[in-house]
């Protein structure tokens, strides 16, 4: 792991001999918060008890093998888990991180089985609150959140009472620790302190959610019955179910009936709408409808989520951010007018691949042919796309769920199910849709677009400002646009789709741009995209190294980039503003920057 940590680069990751000491020191001081015993790590986690009507999943396992497998398997499984040596990803051995912007420090250490962080300096809460996370011994980590693309963690804060974030996270697939606010679109310039469990993440990732306004570690009388997403997470209270299934005459008469067992929610029985309300209790941005009354905010599977909550609307235009498909998706014609739920792509149990959970065959067009079955959409498609029928502008997806959502570090499906078109930005800050032949055709402009779209759909001609009539729309909105739609243009351009449409040598300079953009989010998408492309398999940018260590990488990724092209780009002219001889007009890019939208984004995930 230290060798690892080492390529850091500006990040200090092995702890020196002395503060090691000094932390060690610190645990056996404090014999009452230590150590390694189960009862005093279970002492510090949220309450866990007979919730009323919860049998747990461990019920449903004798009965339904297979499902619980499944489950078992899944990420949703893992969301949250006690803290142990088993389930933290990260590397706490001897590991020091500093938050160069931030300028916080944190020890990572190990003792005795058990995890412990000691911060160097306070770590606030939420703005204006008192330090959550102070103190002069080392404290146990007890809980881990995420399992797939992140990981992040919870120690008890200066109370005793509320769980407190880590503002550091390990990335996965890189291996690596990062600043949280680095990998979440969230304005940087805006403090991010230290999350509260209580009154937050315990919202979706516990089972059932625990409470929103006892900001206690005990969240509720009887606490909450499971951690992390667990069966009855979607099925609703299960103990009626099991104590009826102990009859082995009933659960035979339900093998042989079709009917729903009432004592159990079954969200493939369920109509549409309702089975979608179940995924959307936490796939959503929400209000609740009586904040000072937490009795009537309990939802259970199968209930009226509106009666509980309030979806933050956001008109017909697509979430920029992960964590809000079902707000977009009621307001799609398939789900509006139509028979769509989550199910109908979706599968928790017999998904093909646990990253998304698609069923099978729901990974492209299949999913749209199961309601569109006539021949322009199946065996014609070339008489509807208007491209040839094996290319990307023919995959339904592409078109009507392009990846114009941030989230995870990296760019995912939009849930708005709705046909290209192009709306004029007005001004930077007024943008509301990114038009999704735009995110293959990189190196047109949103005008190249427009006339497209009258000639070939008849759609009406929209009122285009000069820029959107001139200049690829990929670097105006690199140039112009906000954090959300510089992210996701960056994601665009590594992409095998847009790189057959618009080529990919030509995009070098504009991603380079990118690696001392403003948000850690935009950095490292571009990052990730240059590494792709010819001639920067070895290109290692950091995302999170100092200001002056950015400008540097973006020096030496021109170098590469002329290198690589020789001054023969595949892609020229005005539209993408490089000259015929291989030249960045720089003083024009450098004017549709200084037009930058100066809208601020403060989104979680």
């Amino acid at each position: 792991m230290t060798g690892r940590l080492g390529a850091y680069r500006r990040w200090t990751a092995v702890l020196a001999v002395a503060a090691l000491t000094a932390a060690a020191s610190s645990v056996a001081a404090e014999p009452d918060r230590d150590p390694s015993s189960r009862e005093a790590l279970e002492a510090q986690l949220p309450e866990r008890g007979e919730r009323a009507g919860y049998a747990t999943s461990d019920t449903c396992r004798a009965c339904h093998p297979a499902q619980y497998r499944s489950w078992h398997d899944s990420y949703h499984r893992s969301m949250t888990q006690v803290a142990t040596p088993d389930t933290v990803l990260a590397d706490f051995d001897g590991v020091q991180l500093d938050h160069l912007r931030a300028g916080q420090r944190v020890l990572l250490d190990t003792h005795e089985g058990a995890l412990y962080i000691e911060p160097r300096g306070p770590i606030r809460g939420p703005p204006g609150a008192a330090p959550a996370l102070d103190f002069a011994y080392a404290r146990r980590v007890v809980l881990t959140t995420g399992s797939h693309h992140q990981q992040t963690y919870w120690t008890l804060g200066n109370d005793g009472q509320q769980l407190m974030n880590l503002p550091f996270s390990w990335l996965v697939e890189d291996a690596r620790w990062v600043p949280r606010d680095d990998i979440i679109l969230r304005d940087p310039r805006k403090p991010m302190g230290s999350a509260i469990w209580n009154n937050n993440c315990v919202d979706c990732h516990t089972t059932p959610p625990g409470s929103l306004f006892e900001h206690q570690v005990s969240t509720t009388p009887g606490g909450i019955a499971e951690l992390g997403i667990a069966c009855e997470a979607c099925h609703g209270p299960a103990e009626t179910h099991v104590s009826q299934s102990r009859s082995p005459l009933r659960r035979y008469a339900q093998h042989l009936d079709d009917a729903r067992d009432l004592a159990i929610v079954q969200p493939a029985k369920l109509p549409a709408e309702a089975a979608s309300q179940i995924c959307g209790q936490c796939h959503s941005k929400v209000r609740y409808r009586a904040p000072d009354n937490e009795a009537d905010l309990l939802y259970r599977p199968g209930d009226d989520l509106f009666q509980t909550r309030r979806l933050v609307p956001v008109g017909h235009r697509m979430q920029h951010t992960a964590g809000r498909e079902f707000n977009v998706m009621v307001e799609s014609a398939c789900y509006r007018g139509g028979e769509l739920s989550c199910l109908s792509c979706h599968s928790m149990h017999g998904y093909a691949d646990r990253n998304d959970q698609l069923a099978p065959g729901m990974d492209g067009d299949g999913a749209c042919q199961q309601c569109h079955t006539e021949a322009r959409y199946t065996t014609e498609l070339p008489t509807h796309t208007k491209h040839p029928a094996e290319s990307a502008g023919s995959r339904c997806t592409e078109c009507h769920m392009p990846k114009a959502t941030y989230g995870l570090r990296k760019g995912i499906r939009n849930h708005l199910i709705d046909s290209p078109r192009v709306q004029s930005t007005g001004t930077p800050d007024r943008i509301k849709r990114m038009a999704a032949c735009n995110l293959c055709h990189l190196d047109r402009s949103l005008g190249w677009t427009a006339r497209a779209l009258t000639t070939l759909w008849g759609q009406p001609a929209p009122s285009l400002s000069d820029d959107e009539q001139n200049v690829a729309n990929s670097v105006l909105w690199l140039a112009k646009g906000d954090a959300a739609m510089r992210v996701v243009v960056a994601d665009a351009m590594g992409r095998d789709v847009a790189w057959q449409a618009s080529g990919k040598q030509w995009i070098a300079p504009f991603l380079a741009s990118a690696l001392d953009d403003r948000y850690g989010v935009v950095r490292y998408a571009a990052g990730r995209a240059l590494r792709r492309l010819p001639g920067f398999e070895q290109f290692a940018p950091d995302f999170v190294a100092p200001v002056q260590d950015q400008h540097r990488d973006q020096s030496r990724a021109l170098a590469l980039w002329n290198q690589a092209t020789r001054g023969r780009p595949d892609r020229t002219g005005s539209e993408v503003l490089i000259s015929a001889d291989g030249t960045l007009d720089t003083k024009r890019w450098e004017e549709l920057r200084a037009a930058r939208s100066k809208r601020r984004h403060d989104e979680l995930e």
